[in-house]
């Protein structure tokens, strides 16, 4: 598959429409990595869930802004704030983005 031209126009084709209508930069750019790394080796039914993984993952991280607690909060969310330009925090941000969106696209087996 080309890389895309026109990310979010890509991400709406593969993904569907995602329940805000912007991106924004520090998502996006963790965003693009990590469809970077899915069109390699991305589990097969990664495009007809990444739209619900983000939604769930938003909300998961604007719950733990608004209650200032929470993994998603102390790994994610305050990291976005004044000062988040830092390497160390972007890679940080990156790291916790892509295991929380990865464990969301990945279906979960059930032990018999």
């Amino acid at each position: 598959m080309p890389r895309p031209g026109a990310f979010t126009e890509f991400i709406l084709e593969i993904g569907g429409k995602p329940e805000i209508e912007r991106y924004p930069g520090h998502e996006a750019i963790h965003l693009m990595l990590l469809v970077d790394r899915l069109l390699d080796d991305g589990p097969p039914t990664w495009t007809e869930t990444l739209s619900s993984s983000l939604n769930s993952y938003r909300a998961s991280v604007t719950a733990d802004r608004n209650a200032r607690s929470g993994e998603y909060w102390f790994n994610y969310g305050q990291l976005t704030q004044t000062g988040s330009h830092s390497a160390e925090t972007i890679l940080h941000r990156h790291r916790f983005f892509t295991e929380k969106i990865l464990g969301l696209l990945t279906p979960r087996r059930v032990a018999v």
